[in-house]
């Protein structure tokens, strides 16, 4: 019986050991410890961080996807931006010099990096400037209003969204599109008009009416798009609105744009 007692006395110490010696280091004077008030201040970041990537994988997955812009690039959106900011914004009726110099800025973005994950054109988007046609560029004919593109690339679906009269009227376009991180082909799909919250109308695009995406330069901030009709129907140049070639290459619009963090779903 004692022998057995020894030997559980023995095992005991063996396992006391570490922890007192544990205990005693961190008793040592000089030695800094966290007070427990503050424990679930340091718990909070990393429990938030843990529960956004399993229950929001996607918002994460965006984040990761998005690349922060370069000194350089952000050098060059800030030329571009210095360069619109007599127009307004959007900037409208840019002369031809100025939208020349715009061109060659984003240019010079466009062969600044790689192009990122399709990703990273994941939510909302303001335009800044574009040479397309209303309401593209941010206006409806002689009205500028507030040009956004919400795109969903897990839906494969994006929606252009113009705001007039602070909100008030919305004209928005409904699209799908398919392709990859270099280009998409995009199908336009419904196009609607509300006024003080009610839908005046709704109305389907007929098949054919298409788009080419370029996608030229995208980060976490910032995205520079060329577009055109590239073989597809354009109703605006079926109605004369415009001449019957315009926009036709793929690459003949440039669309330059910032995240609009502001931007509330209804």
């Amino acid at each position: 019986g004692s022998i057995c007692a020894q030997s559980a006395d023995c095992v005991l110490s063996r396992r006391r050991a570490p922890a007192e010696k544990r205990s005693s280091t961190l008793a040592q004077p000089g030695a800094k410890r966290l007070h427990p008030r503050l424990y679930p201040l340091v718990a909070l970041p990393v429990a938030t961080s843990l529960l956004a990537s399993q229950r929001y994988p996607r918002l994460m997955s965006v984040r990761l996807a998005a690349p922060v812009a370069t000194p350089a690039a952000e050098a060059l959106q800030s030329d571009v931006n210095g360069l619109l900011a007599p127009y307004g914004a959007p900037a409208l009726g840019v002369p031809a010099d100025v939208a020349a110099a715009v061109d060659a800025k984003c240019l010079e973005l466009e062969q600044s990096t790689t192009k990122p994950p399709l990703e990273a054109l994941d939510g909302a988007w303001r335009v800044v400037y574009s040479n397309a046609p209303s309401p593209s560029n941010g206006a409806l004919g002689p009205l500028r209003g507030d040009g956004l593109q919400i795109v969903d690339v897990a839906k494969r679906r994006y929606a252009n969204e113009l705001r007039l009269f602070g909100g008030n009227a919305r004209v928005t376009l409904e699209a799908t599109f398919a392709g990859s991180n270099e280009e998409l082909r995009v199908t336009f799909r419904s196009i609607r008009l509300v006024l003080f919250g009610n839908q005046i109308f709704e109305k389907q695009f007929p098949p054919g009416v298409e788009r080419t995406w370029c996608l030229s330069y995208t980060d976490a901030s910032c995205r520079v798009v060329r577009a055109g009709v590239d073989g597809g129907r354009s109703i605006v140049r079926e109605a004369g609105l415009v001449d019957k070639n315009a926009g036709e290459a793929k690459d003949a619009y440039l669309f330059f744009m910032e995240r609009a963090p502001d931007y509330v779903a209804d």
